[in-house]
């Protein structure tokens, strides 16, 4: 496939400066994300549906992405995940760091029980999980990540608030509501530093 005919098919000022390739599980959907330029220097995001080989439009952000979260470094989820060797957050990844501490990364973890293929990827490799924005839902990756970072064979990993002075809190999250409740009453007490 073309890339550069692609773009000029769908609009001739613009040209392809990088792309990107994304698979999704259960999305029967292939695209790539092109980043194109025209000659003023003025960028988008266009996505091109593989199947059809033809440019979808431009690439558009939900407008409840991850705006409030969920961040987890004010949850015990942070230092648990840090401790295992993982970077969790708005994707899951090993932490470099840790691996270049001659660490070896906990897999004793759901998701690779689950998914046993991208156990190498992402442990020993450079990949991570992302999730697909516009389909997953911050509470949907909220519960995910609560599962698949909970040890093989639990349901779902417990996890506590903690404030900027290092209080954890004394009930545990369940849902991703009771996460986002703590995180407002937080800061609405200015318990919590944004640029923790």
């Amino acid at each position: 496939m073309d890339l550069n005919k692609v773009v000029e098919d769908y609009d001739a000022s613009f040209f392809p400066i990088d792309f990107r390739i994304f698979t999704y599980r259960n999305n029967p959907k292939s695209t790539i994300n092109i980043e194109v330029k025209d000659n003023q220097g003025d960028m988008k995001t266009l996505v091109l549906n593989i199947d059809s080989g033809k440019v979808e439009g431009e690439y558009q952000e939900r407008s409840d992405i991850y705006e409030e979260g969920p961040y987890f470094f004010y949850t015990t989820l942070d230092q648990y995940a840090e401790d295992k060797g993982y970077v969790v957050g708005r994707l899951i990844e090993s932490s470099l760091p840790f691996k270049e501490a001659g660490k070896v990364v906990d897999t004793n973890i759901n998701l690779f029980e689950e998914y046993p293929e991208i156990e190498k990827k992402i442990t020993e490799g450079d990949w991570a999980l992302i999730p697909q924005e516009e389909y997953v839902t911050p509470e949907e990756w909220f519960d995910k990540v609560l599962h698949w970072m909970a040890p093989k064979g639990e349901d779902k990993l417990t996890i506590y608030g903690i404030d900027t002075k290092g209080q954890i809190s004394d009930t545990p999250f369940t849902t991703y509501a009771e996460y986002e409740a703590w995180v407002q009453k937080q800061r609405s007490e200015g318990k919590i530093n944004e640029t923790n």
